[in-house]
């Protein structure tokens, strides 16, 4: 089976061939067994007044290989989708100077567009972010999924372990992302090299330039700053979002009254999930950009992890 379709398997709601019926008994299975309130109707895996329990313990769970090539791919290509509206941001979190020359979402976009272009101004950084994206979120869906498990077979809460899930597996990968955050920022935020519409303090010709001077004005340490304010940024974050994403996914199979809730309701639960958690997070999303785009001061000592040098 090629890995294409592997990761399509995800997605699809036929159970293995272990709970398949027996030989001569094409109307017996784990999905039309009765149950006192009323069963599941195996024909589209409806639900019948109302019961849930017997969807949720049953429900198959994909092989933890399946989930983190399922999560990284579809974490990847929202990060790369969204990456012009995340440079928009970040000029506007980031913005030095006064009065801030980005402010509104509308107005931020079309002048990056305009003075910059669409590959250099408003995907500026989209290189590092890509190599932190895919790693980041393979780890963090292996993390979520094998904590997730492991707590709701030990008898624990669900709400909990999916907000336990959430905050571990985000730790978890934020010694991967949280480098390629710092490089994709400033990159975001400078824009085109030699940008002559916007003054950052930065300037790096690209991803492997700018990881070089980082390194030699700042020290390696320099690409963890903010590694504090990320990990309080995104660590609710990511537990708020499973959470809030496993209770809306519950509460739409219950109203659509089957496992598979159809694309308009996955996609509508995953977004006002990101929403909800993002709004409760945003002020530390400030200041977060706000550490990792400041600038050294000249003279300043140069951090290797501990040990100083003077620049």
């Amino acid at each position: 089976m090629s890995l294409t379709s592997r990761v399509f398997g995800l997605f699809t709601t036929a159970t293995s061939d272990s709970t398949a019926p027996p030989a001569g008994d094409s109307h017996t299975s784990i999905w039309t067994q009765s149950t006192p309130v009323g069963g599941i109707d195996d024909s589209n895996h409806s639900v019948r007044n109302g019961d849930l329990a017997l969807l949720e313990d049953e429900e198959p769970r994909p092989p933890y290989l399946h989930a983190m090539l399922a999560g990284g791919t579809g974490g990847t290509c929202g990060d790369m989708l969204m990456h012009s509206l995340d440079t928009v941001k970040t000029r506007q979190q980031g913005d030095p100077t006064f009065p801030p020359k980005y402010t509104s979402m509308g107005q931020s976009y079309s002048t990056i567009y305009r003075q910059e272009g669409f590959c250099r101004g408003l995907y500026g950084g989209v290189t590092p972010a890509l190599l932190g994206s895919f790693p980041g979120t393979v780890i963090f869906f292996g993390v979520y999924e094998y904590t997730k498990r492991l707590m709701i077979d030990s008898g624990i809460n669900p709400s909990i372990a999916y907000l336990s899930g959430g905050f571990f597996a985000d730790l978890a990968a934020s010694v991967v992302y949280v480098p390629s955050e710092v490089l994709k920022t400033r990159l975001q935020l400078q824009g085109r090299y030699n940008n002559p519409h916007f003054n950052s303090g930065y300037n790096y010709r690209n991803m492997r330039d700018g990881f070089r001077q980082i390194v030699r004005m700042e020290g390696f340490s320099a690409l963890f700053h903010g590694y504090k304010a990320t990990i309080f940024r995104d660590l609710p974050f990511s537990a708020l979002q499973f959470a809030f994403y496993e209770k809306e996914q519950s509460m739409a199979k219950q109203w659509v009254g089957k496992r598979d809730i159809g694309l308009g309701l996955e996609i509508l639960t995953a977004a006002t999930a990101g929403g909800m958690a993002g709004v409760i997070t945003c002020p530390m999303d400030v200041v977060k950009t706000r550490i990792q785009t400041q600038q050294k001061p000249p003279g300043a000592p140069i951090r290797f992890f501990g040990r100083q040098t003077l620049c």
